[in-house]
């Protein structure tokens, strides 16, 4: 085989692919002008169009959850403050009682027992008031604010239980 016959051989084969390369493109670009590139056109409109329906619900989300998400940030941020000044207060309060333990003189036990022992007889003392148990200190009466307008009837609710859970109660 010589080397014109070779050549001829290989472009034989390449305008063979051509031809064929050839006629799948005319069966695309009939295919376009049936009709194809419209359904291609319709498909990519409504993929956008629906894109841009979620976009627009992602963006709704994030304004109001965002804004409720900020705005426990914010809530949380306070309590941290007040927290900390609480426990700054709290440790200034355990020093001083640290450091007014450690100023108090230490006396052995005997001595403290013996001292309270002895009776004082020298000084007339005024008689003392009784000392008022629990039961006998009164206690703050309950205001009682309900949710919804009080009934116009004289009669009772005949459940208490209801009543009492739409109650709230402050003490005064």
């Amino acid at each position: 085989m010589t080397f014109a016959t070779l050549t001829n051989v290989v472009l034989i084969l390449l305008c063979g692919a051509v031809l064929v390369q050839s006629v799948r493109m005319m069966r695309s670009f009939e295919t376009l002008k049936k009709g194809g590139l419209k359904d291609v056109v319709d498909a990519l409109d409504k993929s956008t169009a629906q894109a841009r329906v979620v976009l627009g619900d992602l963006k709704e989300t994030l304004r109001t959850e965002g804004a409720a998400n900020a705005r426990t940030v914010a809530k949380g941020e306070e309590m941290r403050e007040e927290l900390t000044v609480m426990v700054g207060i709290a440790n200034a309060v355990a020093e001083r009682i640290v450091e007014t333990v450690e100023a108090a003189p230490k006396q052995p036990a005997k001595q403290a027992d013996a001292k309270q022992a002895e009776p004082k007889a020298a000084a007339p003392q005024a008689p003392r008031e009784p000392v008022k148990t629990a039961s006998e200190t009164p206690l703050p009466r309950p205001v009682v604010k309900t949710s919804r307008p009080r009934a116009k009837s004289p009669v009772r609710s005949k459940r208490p239980a209801a009543a009492a859970s739409a109650a709230k109660v402050e003490t005064v």
